[in-house]
């Protein structure tokens, strides 16, 4: 679980639910230490829950596939409500997407429920425990880290990164 007591929330962008938005996670990003021992750059958002009900929130990390390199970071998430109190997320889908013309992602779903009409904050950062891993995709399962398997998808491989271009969208 991350140390909340680093993350800086003063630097939010702001998120419309139900509009899909692209940013980056980059080096310059701030940083902060997650587990005991691994650290990421991060972002942080804020948005209104409007009803009181699920949302999904669907992270789209973008594939950086040109040339010989091809890498993706892994998206995770944590939801605060405006006292900092962590709200419970559950994962519900992860998967290889390539829809809207975009390049090959990886797309991780949590469903969230609010419990009110409040502003709620959104810390994404990246996974960097398999880094610089090989990532391998079958169509139908979740991803698997640096196994020596094959694994029928068209590119083969990619590697986890620390930072890579993302869409965010929260849907009510």
């Amino acid at each position: 679980m991350c140390q909340i007591s680093e993350v800086d929330f003063g630097k939010n962008q702001k998120i419309i639910t139900n509009v899909e938005a692209k940013f980056e996670l980059t080096l310059s990003d701030p940083v902060l230490k997650y587990d005991e021992f691994s650290y990421s750059n991060y972002k942080t958002f804020s948005f209104k829950a409007d009803s009181l009900k699920e949302y999904t929130i669907t992270v789209s990390s973008l594939c950086d596939c040109l040339g010989f390199n091809k890498y993706m970071f892994i998206p995770e998430l944590i939801v605060f409500n405006e006292n900092g109190e962590i709200i419970k997320t559950n994962l519900d889908k992860t998967y290889i997407g390539g829809e809207k013309m975009r390049p090959i992602s990886l797309i991780k779903q949590w469903k969230v429920n609010m419990s009110s009409n409040t502003n709620y904050n959104i810390l994404l950062y990246s996974n960097n425990d398999y880094l610089q891993k090989k990532i391998f995709y079958t169509v139908s399962s979740s991803p698997t880290f640096d196994r020596d398997v094959y694994v029928p998808f068209f590119f083969g491989m990619v590697k986890s990164s620390l930072i890579g271009k993302f869409y965010i969208e929260i849907e009510n």
